[in-house]
């Protein structure tokens, strides 16, 4: 597609000489007809392209959920990260969309603890109450960090804003010598929040 594109530009640029420069019509017209001719091609590729993605909906993996983060860690731990993983409560009343989002927050705090602090000894629990579920993600702070001069960057605005939509709340910054992230979920109506926008990853 991208070549038939960039055919297509030239052709068109060369018309546009031709009629500028030369006052060539016939040249300009048959430039114009390949451009066409390479943009109907373009087309049909492109909804060629768009008909095999929807033939694959249904072969697509499902998303992650709660589940999943004990295997996320071990991926983690694999790698060299040193991060250790505990859990506690039921996790029957998580929804799909709370799950998605905590696994989300969980990749997203491993990520950034993988690159701005690969050395340092990490913790992640998950705590499931009745009533909600707290996923916390604590790191030893390479050097020391004034809380002032610390930063929301897109992955907490996009962790933020998953916990948002679910009705919970999240906090992440630094504490004294570490660095803290801690999410809560409700358990109750969490999917009546926000479900399509969460589970579309």
């Amino acid at each position: 597609i991208a070549h038939s594109l960039s055919v297509t530009l030239l052709h068109v640029t060369g018309a546009r000489r031709g009629l500028q420069e030369d006052r060539d019509i016939d040249e300009a017209v048959e430039a114009l007809e390949q451009a066409e001719r390479l943009g109907r091609q373009a087309m049909a590729d492109i909804r060629r392209t768009v008909g095999l993605l929807d033939d694959a909906v249904s072969k697509v993996t499902p998303e992650p959920g709660v589940g999943d983060i004990a295997v996320l860690v071990d991926d983690f731990v694999r790698a060299g990260l040193a991060v250790t993983f505990d859990s506690s409560g039921s996790r029957d009343r998580i929804s799909a969309a709370a799950g998605l989002a905590l696994y989300r927050i969980a990749q997203e705090s491993l990520a950034n603890v993988a690159k701005h602090a690969p050395d340092a000894l990490s913790q992640m629990s998950l705590m499931v109450s009745p009533v909600a579920a707290a996923l916390t993600v604590t790191n030893r702070l390479p050097v020391p960090v004034a809380a002032a001069n610390s930063t929301e960057g897109r992955g907490v605005r996009g962790m933020r804003q998953r916990v948002e939509l679910l009705g919970g709340t999240i906090a992440a910054g630094p504490q004294g010598d570490e660095w803290v992230v801690r999410a809560i979920v409700p358990l109750d109506d969490a999917e009546a929040y926000c479900p399509l926008k969460l589970l579309g990853g």
